[in-house]
Protein backbone atom coordinates (compact mmCIF):
# COMPACT_ATOMS: atom_id res chain seq x y z
CA UNK A 1 0.00 0.00 0.00
CA UNK A 2 1.59 3.49 -0.87
CA UNK A 3 2.49 4.88 2.10
CA UNK A 4 -0.02 8.21 1.85
CA UNK A 5 -3.17 6.15 1.08
CA UNK A 6 -1.66 4.38 4.74
CA UNK A 7 -1.50 7.43 6.41
CA UNK A 8 -4.69 8.20 5.34
CA UNK A 9 -6.30 5.16 6.49
CA UNK A 10 -4.62 5.65 9.91
CA UNK A 11 -5.92 9.27 10.74
CA UNK A 12 -9.80 7.66 9.70
CA UNK A 13 -9.09 4.88 11.98
CA UNK A 14 -8.20 6.82 14.89
CA UNK A 15 -10.73 9.29 13.91
CA UNK A 16 -13.23 6.37 14.45
CA UNK A 17 -11.97 5.32 17.77
CA UNK A 18 -11.78 8.61 19.64
CA UNK A 19 -15.19 9.01 18.55
CA UNK A 20 -16.53 6.03 20.14
CA UNK A 21 -14.55 6.81 23.67
CA UNK A 22 -14.93 10.63 23.58
CA UNK A 23 -17.38 11.43 26.65
CA UNK A 24 -20.50 12.97 24.32
CA UNK A 25 -21.84 16.51 24.97
CA UNK A 26 -25.02 16.83 26.44
CA UNK A 27 -27.79 15.89 24.01
CA UNK A 28 -25.62 13.73 21.98
CA UNK A 29 -27.21 10.85 21.87
CA UNK A 30 -24.98 9.53 18.60
CA UNK A 31 -24.02 6.01 18.61
CA UNK A 32 -26.28 5.23 21.97
CA UNK A 33 -28.04 1.58 20.79
CA UNK A 34 -31.01 2.33 23.05
CA UNK A 35 -31.93 5.90 21.28
CA UNK A 36 -33.94 5.88 17.88
CA UNK A 37 -34.89 8.83 15.88
CA UNK A 38 -38.80 9.33 15.29
CA UNK A 39 -40.26 10.32 11.77
CA UNK A 40 -39.21 14.43 12.58
CA UNK A 41 -35.32 13.58 13.38
CA UNK A 42 -36.27 14.07 17.35
CA UNK A 43 -34.25 11.11 19.37
CA UNK A 44 -37.23 8.72 20.86
CA UNK A 45 -36.14 6.27 24.10
CA UNK A 46 -36.81 2.50 23.41
CA UNK A 47 -36.08 2.07 27.20
CA UNK A 48 -38.48 0.64 29.67
CA UNK A 49 -41.80 2.73 29.71
CA UNK A 50 -43.26 3.49 33.40
CA UNK A 51 -45.90 1.05 34.86
CA UNK A 52 -47.87 4.13 35.95
CA UNK A 53 -50.84 4.80 33.46
CA UNK A 54 -53.18 7.22 33.58
CA UNK A 55 -56.47 5.65 34.64
CA UNK A 56 -59.75 6.99 34.20
CA UNK A 57 -63.09 5.76 36.28
CA UNK A 58 -66.06 6.57 34.77
CA UNK A 59 -68.59 6.61 38.04
CA UNK A 60 -72.31 6.17 37.29
CA UNK A 61 -75.17 8.17 38.69
CA UNK A 62 -76.26 4.91 40.52
CA UNK A 63 -73.05 4.31 41.50
CA UNK A 64 -72.46 7.26 42.99
CA UNK A 65 -75.63 7.80 44.53
CA UNK A 66 -75.65 4.69 46.75
CA UNK A 67 -72.23 5.18 47.58
CA UNK A 68 -73.05 8.53 49.17
CA UNK A 69 -76.23 7.28 50.77
CA UNK A 70 -74.49 4.78 52.60
CA UNK A 71 -72.05 6.83 53.97
CA UNK A 72 -74.48 9.55 54.65
CA UNK A 73 -76.79 6.77 56.20
CA UNK A 74 -73.91 5.80 59.00
CA UNK A 75 -71.66 8.52 59.77
CA UNK A 76 -69.92 7.32 62.41
CA UNK A 77 -69.56 3.95 61.27
CA UNK A 78 -67.48 2.06 58.81
CA UNK A 79 -69.52 1.71 55.42
CA UNK A 80 -68.00 -0.29 53.25
CA UNK A 81 -69.49 -1.64 49.83
CA UNK A 82 -68.58 -3.10 46.30
CA UNK A 83 -68.56 -1.63 42.87
CA UNK A 84 -69.99 -3.44 39.98
CA UNK A 85 -68.42 -2.46 36.31
CA UNK A 86 -66.47 -3.03 33.37
CA UNK A 87 -63.22 -2.81 32.22
CA UNK A 88 -62.36 -0.66 29.34
CA UNK A 89 -58.44 -1.23 28.66
CA UNK A 90 -56.56 0.65 31.11
CA UNK A 91 -59.84 2.49 32.28
CA UNK A 92 -62.74 1.53 34.18
CA UNK A 93 -66.68 2.06 34.04
CA UNK A 94 -68.32 1.53 37.07
CA UNK A 95 -72.34 0.75 36.83
CA UNK A 96 -73.15 0.16 40.39
CA UNK A 97 -72.14 -0.01 43.92
CA UNK A 98 -73.35 -2.73 46.34
CA UNK A 99 -73.60 -1.55 49.86
CA UNK A 100 -71.94 -4.61 51.79
CA UNK A 101 -71.14 -3.57 55.84
CA UNK A 102 -71.50 -1.17 58.16
CA UNK A 103 -70.59 -3.01 61.32
CA UNK A 104 -66.50 -3.37 62.25
CA UNK A 105 -65.12 -5.44 59.57
CA UNK A 106 -63.62 -8.22 60.05
CA UNK A 107 -62.83 -11.16 57.62
CA UNK A 108 -65.51 -13.63 58.34
CA UNK A 109 -67.72 -15.96 56.23
CA UNK A 110 -70.52 -13.14 55.93
CA UNK A 111 -68.09 -11.04 53.48
CA UNK A 112 -67.16 -13.83 51.94
CA UNK A 113 -70.90 -14.49 51.14
CA UNK A 114 -71.75 -11.17 50.17
CA UNK A 115 -68.79 -10.86 48.00
CA UNK A 116 -69.88 -14.44 46.58
CA UNK A 117 -73.62 -12.82 45.82
CA UNK A 118 -72.12 -9.53 44.46
CA UNK A 119 -70.18 -11.50 41.78
CA UNK A 120 -72.77 -13.65 41.06
CA UNK A 121 -75.53 -10.59 40.48
CA UNK A 122 -72.62 -8.81 38.55
CA UNK A 123 -71.90 -11.18 36.11
CA UNK A 124 -75.69 -11.45 35.31
CA UNK A 125 -75.50 -8.35 33.72
CA UNK A 126 -73.80 -9.10 30.39
CA UNK A 127 -70.12 -8.46 30.92
CA UNK A 128 -69.84 -6.86 34.02
CA UNK A 129 -67.78 -7.85 37.31
CA UNK A 130 -66.61 -6.57 40.67
CA UNK A 131 -64.19 -3.96 39.77
CA UNK A 132 -63.45 -2.65 42.94
CA UNK A 133 -64.67 -1.40 46.60
CA UNK A 134 -65.40 1.70 48.54
CA UNK A 135 -65.35 2.67 52.24
CA UNK A 136 -66.26 5.46 54.03
CA UNK A 137 -64.41 5.41 57.38
CA UNK A 138 -66.05 6.20 60.73
CA UNK A 139 -63.40 9.05 61.52
CA UNK A 140 -63.52 12.41 60.08
CA UNK A 141 -60.46 13.24 57.76
CA UNK A 142 -59.46 9.43 57.67
CA UNK A 143 -59.20 8.84 54.26
CA UNK A 144 -57.13 5.85 54.04
CA UNK A 145 -57.74 2.20 54.00
CA UNK A 146 -57.26 0.18 57.03
CA UNK A 147 -55.76 -3.81 56.83
CA UNK A 148 -59.18 -5.26 57.09
CA UNK A 149 -60.16 -3.27 53.89
CA UNK A 150 -57.20 -3.68 52.44
CA UNK A 151 -57.64 -7.57 52.34
CA UNK A 152 -60.96 -7.46 50.95
CA UNK A 153 -59.72 -4.82 47.96
CA UNK A 154 -57.16 -7.44 47.41
CA UNK A 155 -59.42 -10.56 47.43
CA UNK A 156 -61.29 -8.44 44.46
CA UNK A 157 -58.64 -7.38 42.81
CA UNK A 158 -57.29 -11.03 42.07
CA UNK A 159 -60.51 -11.90 40.87
CA UNK A 160 -60.85 -8.83 38.68
CA UNK A 161 -60.36 -9.37 34.75
CA UNK A 162 -56.29 -8.26 34.20
CA UNK A 163 -56.45 -7.42 38.48
CA UNK A 164 -57.74 -4.23 37.42
CA UNK A 165 -59.60 -2.80 40.34
CA UNK A 166 -59.78 0.43 42.62
CA UNK A 167 -60.67 1.35 45.79
CA UNK A 168 -62.76 4.51 46.47
CA UNK A 169 -62.51 6.04 49.29
CA UNK A 170 -65.20 8.73 50.76
CA UNK A 171 -63.66 11.83 52.09
CA UNK A 172 -67.21 12.88 54.38
CA UNK A 173 -66.49 16.60 54.46
CA UNK A 174 -65.84 16.97 50.50
CA UNK A 175 -68.85 14.92 49.79
CA UNK A 176 -70.76 17.34 52.22
CA UNK A 177 -69.44 20.12 50.10
CA UNK A 178 -69.89 18.55 46.76
CA UNK A 179 -74.17 18.51 47.94
CA UNK A 180 -74.30 21.75 49.12
CA UNK A 181 -72.30 23.28 46.41
CA UNK A 182 -73.93 24.87 43.38
CA UNK A 183 -71.14 23.73 40.37
CA UNK A 184 -71.62 20.90 38.16
CA UNK A 185 -68.07 20.23 37.69
CA UNK A 186 -67.38 16.43 38.60
CA UNK A 187 -63.71 16.55 37.03
CA UNK A 188 -61.82 17.08 40.42
CA UNK A 189 -61.61 15.01 43.33
CA UNK A 190 -62.82 18.16 45.73
CA UNK A 191 -66.35 18.20 43.58
CA UNK A 192 -67.22 14.35 44.51
CA UNK A 193 -65.26 13.66 47.98
CA UNK A 194 -63.81 10.51 46.50
CA UNK A 195 -60.18 9.96 46.63
CA UNK A 196 -59.21 7.00 44.39
CA UNK A 197 -56.36 4.19 45.12
CA UNK A 198 -54.71 1.52 43.43
CA UNK A 199 -51.90 -1.09 43.77
CA UNK A 200 -50.36 -0.68 40.64
CA UNK A 201 -48.23 -3.84 39.45
CA UNK A 202 -46.51 -5.91 42.29
CA UNK A 203 -46.98 -3.14 44.96
CA UNK A 204 -48.16 -4.17 48.15
CA UNK A 205 -49.78 -1.42 49.13
CA UNK A 206 -52.78 0.69 48.05
CA UNK A 207 -51.85 3.88 46.88
CA UNK A 208 -53.60 6.93 46.32
CA UNK A 209 -53.93 8.13 43.01
CA UNK A 210 -54.60 11.33 40.54
CA UNK A 211 -53.59 13.96 38.34
CA UNK A 212 -51.99 11.99 35.46
CA UNK A 213 -51.84 9.01 37.05
CA UNK A 214 -55.53 8.43 37.36
CA UNK A 215 -59.57 10.84 37.58
CA UNK A 216 -62.62 9.67 38.96
CA UNK A 217 -65.39 11.30 36.12
CA UNK A 218 -69.17 11.03 37.30
CA UNK A 219 -72.08 11.62 35.28
CA UNK A 220 -72.90 15.86 35.25
CA UNK A 221 -76.54 15.03 36.34
CA UNK A 222 -75.27 12.74 39.20
CA UNK A 223 -74.91 16.07 41.88
CA UNK A 224 -77.99 17.30 40.77
CA UNK A 225 -80.02 13.83 41.19
CA UNK A 226 -78.04 13.03 44.89
CA UNK A 227 -78.95 16.59 46.30
CA UNK A 228 -82.81 15.53 45.43
CA UNK A 229 -82.27 12.43 46.87
CA UNK A 230 -80.54 13.53 49.98
CA UNK A 231 -83.44 15.81 50.67
CA UNK A 232 -86.34 13.04 50.72
CA UNK A 233 -86.37 11.29 53.81
CA UNK A 234 -87.31 7.99 51.93
CA UNK A 235 -84.35 7.86 50.17
CA UNK A 236 -81.94 7.04 52.98
CA UNK A 237 -84.05 5.14 54.94
CA UNK A 238 -84.21 2.59 51.97
CA UNK A 239 -80.48 2.27 51.36
CA UNK A 240 -79.94 -1.31 52.01
CA UNK A 241 -76.60 -3.09 52.73
CA UNK A 242 -75.61 -6.66 53.30
CA UNK A 243 -75.75 -6.38 56.80
CA UNK A 244 -79.31 -5.45 56.92
CA UNK A 245 -80.52 -8.15 54.55
CA UNK A 246 -79.02 -10.56 57.33
CA UNK A 247 -80.92 -8.63 59.85
CA UNK A 248 -84.28 -9.01 57.87
CA UNK A 249 -84.00 -11.32 54.39
CA UNK A 250 -86.99 -9.62 52.65
CA UNK A 251 -84.68 -6.25 52.33
CA UNK A 252 -83.00 -6.34 49.11
CA UNK A 253 -79.31 -5.72 48.76
CA UNK A 254 -79.48 -4.76 45.77
CA UNK A 255 -81.72 -1.69 46.46
CA UNK A 256 -84.98 -2.05 43.28
CA UNK A 257 -86.16 0.91 45.61
CA UNK A 258 -83.07 3.43 45.21
CA UNK A 259 -83.01 2.62 41.29
CA UNK A 260 -86.51 3.39 41.24
CA UNK A 261 -85.88 6.87 42.78
CA UNK A 262 -84.00 7.84 40.03
CA UNK A 263 -85.33 6.57 37.56
CA UNK A 264 -88.06 9.14 38.42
Amino acid sequence: MPKRERKKKERATAHIFLHSVAPRKKGDVRGDPAIRRGAAGDPVADGPRSTRFAMKVSLSERAYVKLALHAAKHPTRDALGALVGRVKGEDLEVTDALPMTHTPLSVTPTVEIALEQFAHHACLDGDQNLVGLYVANERLGNVGLGPNVCVVADVIRNAAPNKNAIALVVDAEKLNDALLTETESTTEPKNHGLILMRRIGDGSTWETVGGQSGVVVVEPSTTRSAKALFASPDAMRSLVDFDDHLDDPARDWRNPGVDGMLAK
